[in-house]
């Protein structure tokens, strides 16, 4: 019987090998063949000038974006599972393929697990048949998932570089709560909810034929390709999932708010990096295009933010678009002078807020065009072309990246003006400097560049009984932290809320408060029975000396309101914790969402 059941596996395979074999589909554009499988598998192919090694990488569509929220790093951890499967067969010598004979690694971006083997060409049939065996027909066990996770979490708790601390703080202050599903790491609280079952039931769903792109890069023919790869290829299948559904689910809102921060680390020179949210390059193909373009006008030599910054001997300003298919990053690397530390960094940043009207003209834009063009040439001619093709395939489109020179020659200026507006003049941004301690306290650093957090939205200012007037460095700095937030927002309005309890004084009266609510028309009708009286409640005190030193100091008095309320309290305590101001922010325009921006309506 068990002789039979073989015979019957092998007929069955050999005539989906002879069918798959068949039904090939080959197209080529440019340096690139493509083969498409009637599984749904695709290859790209390379051939490059004679070299003795060869490149396969597998693609497979799965990464953090895809996860739900109760699964949280299940790529990671999956990754890691069959990459250790991977490893243990390559780690035995008496294999045909081993760590002699070829090098591999794997890795999981937000949108990918990817699998990356270097052999010889006599060993390219055998790096399928290890992916086959070891990854997609594979079996996950209870073992495998508790070292691996062990693995992730030892990972996690190594020190961390000051950099990559900054780099991820800096994402989740820009993503807000999307950051978990850009973070590839997972969150390993989610990490419990894991079992055989479930790892099993993902991989089912993702590991498929349809759901992978395979890019091989080497000197070989590709009908050598096609014999080698075709008999393991008809052991892979079809899944039911369809990668093109991630489109409905994603929503990646825009900021509503700027902010600014400081890391500290043993380093020679200061560094600003400044980060803003751009459109992700596939999911929104026409603003991904002008984001390349952009990128490639601000690294021009010859625009006059690159001159200025020159003049301010400024040792490196570099703006670098960080492209996903469904989220992607602008970010710009300053590392000034450091006695041109702030004039550098106000520089790029009053610059980069009128771009749309100075700097986007037709020479620039041109000229930004030969250099992309440059650029990509470049990059076609490189062994990392099919897998940057891999990586903008997001489903059944592989033009994207192939045809990204030609579609970029055709955007017009009007159209770049006004992405330029949306996204860099209007976006909201995340600031960060990196600085050693000394340097942060020659230069004076906090006093022009301060340390800001979304913590200000929750900031308490406290007073003593009878006492209007903020005391306490506690309380100065808040109201400084909050005055630079209002200034690197200017779309946001502020509310201070005036507290007191019922145990104070009901009259207080400052002549100097009075004349700034007489000069304010706004406040003067508002408030005629307390420019009358010359004297109002401890709680509207409080509100309006915190108003007045805002107004003061360049916040607009359309900006600025304030509400006063009295508790009762039943003990000394709650008599305290009555005596405060809050604050509330609010924004002066609504922003959707950057889906119902472009497409006039909401994703459903």
């Amino acid at each position: 019987m068990n002789q039979l059941k073989q015979i019957i596996v092998s007929l069955l395979l050999l005539l989906s090998f002879s069918e798959l074999e068949a039904q090939i589909e080959t197209y080529a554009q440019g340096e690139l063949n493509f083969l498409k499988l009637t599984n749904g598998l695709n290859i790209i192919i390379k051939n490059n000038t004679p070299s003795p090694t060869i490149e396969v990488s597998f693609h497979i569509r799965f990464g953090s974006i895809y996860e739900q929220d109760s699964f949280s790093g299940i790529s990671n951890v999956l990754e890691h599972i069959l990459s250790n499967k991977i490893q243990r067969h390559l780690s035995n010598s008496r294999n045909i393929l081993n760590n002699k004979s070829c090098s591999f690694n794997s890795f999981v971006t937000t949108e990918q697990s990817v699998f990356k083997f270097r052999v010889s060409s006599s060993y390219v049939k055998n790096c399928f048949d290890l992916m086959v065996d070891s990854v997609y027909n594979s079996v996950i066990r209870d073992l495998e998932l508790r070292y691996a996770i062990e693995s992730i979490q030892e990972e996690l708790s190594q020190a961390s570089s000051v950099r990559q601390r900054m780099d991820s703080t800096m994402l989740r202050k820009l993503y807000r709560v999307e950051f978990d599903r850009l973070n590839v790491t997972g969150n390993p609280a989610k990490f419990k909810n894991f079992n055989q079952a479930s790892l099993q039931k993902h991989k089912a769903r993702y590991y498929k034929s349809d759901n992978t792109i395979c890019s091989v890069n080497g000197s070989f023919q590709t009908q050598s390709i096609i014999n080698d790869f075709t008999p393991s290829a008809s052991r892979l299948f079809k899944g039911d999932y369809d990668p093109e559904s991630i489109t409905k689910i994603i929503d990646i809102k825009p900021m509503i708010y700027s902010t600014q921060l400081v890391f500290e680390d043993s380093m020679e020179d200061p560094e600003f990096q400044i980060c803003w949210q751009f459109p992700g390059a596939y999911s929104n193909q026409k603003d991904g295009h002008k984001s390349y373009l952009l990128s490639s006008i601000l690294n021009d030599k010859n625009n006059y933010i690159q001159v200025k910054a020159v003049k301010l001997k400024c040792k490196k300003l570099a703006f670098q678009y960080e492209a996903n298919n469904f989220s992607s990053v602008l970010r710009v690397v300053i590392v000034p002078a450091k006695e041109n530390l702030m004039a550098t960094y106000n520089m790029v940043m009053s610059e980069m807020q009128r771009i749309d009207k100075l700097l986007i003209n037709e020479s620039m834009m041109n000229a930004g065009k030969v250099i992309f063009k440059k650029e990509f040439e470049a990059i076609k001619k490189t062994k990392d072309y099919p897998d940057w093709v891999a990586r903008f395939w997001p489903y059944n489109d592989d033009n994207f990246f192939t045809s990204l020179a030609d579609s970029i020659m055709n955007i017009k200026l009007n159209e770049l003006q006004k992405f330029t507006h949306e996204y860099v003049n209007e976006g909201a941004r995340v600031s960060a400097l990196l600085i050693n301690p000394s340097d942060r306290v020659s230069l004076k650093v906090d006093s022009q560049f301060v340390d800001l957090n979304d913590t200000i939205m929750n900031y308490v200012f406290t007073y003593k009984p009878n006492v209007t007037e903020l005391e306490g460095d506690d309380n100065l700095l808040k109201q400084s932290k909050l005055l630079q937030w209002l200034k690197i927002n200017t779309d946001i309005r502020v509310q201070i809320n005036g507290c007191s309890d019922k145990g104070e004084f009901n009259k207080v009266s400052d002549d100097s408060v009075f004349a700034f609510i007489d000069s304010i028309p706004t406040f003067s009708k508002a408030m005629p029975d307390v420019i009358k009286k010359r004297n109002m409640r401890p709680e509207t005190m409080r509100a309006m000396r915190i108003v007045k030193y805002l107004y003061e100091n360049g916040i607009d008095a359309d900006r600025l309101s304030g509400t006063s309320m009295y508790f009762t309290s039943s003990n000394r305590n709650e008599a305290l914790a009555n005596m405060k101001c809050t604050v509330t922010l609010e924004k002066l325009r609504d922003k959707v969402s950057l889906f119902e921006y472009h497409f006039g309506k909401k994703a459903e």
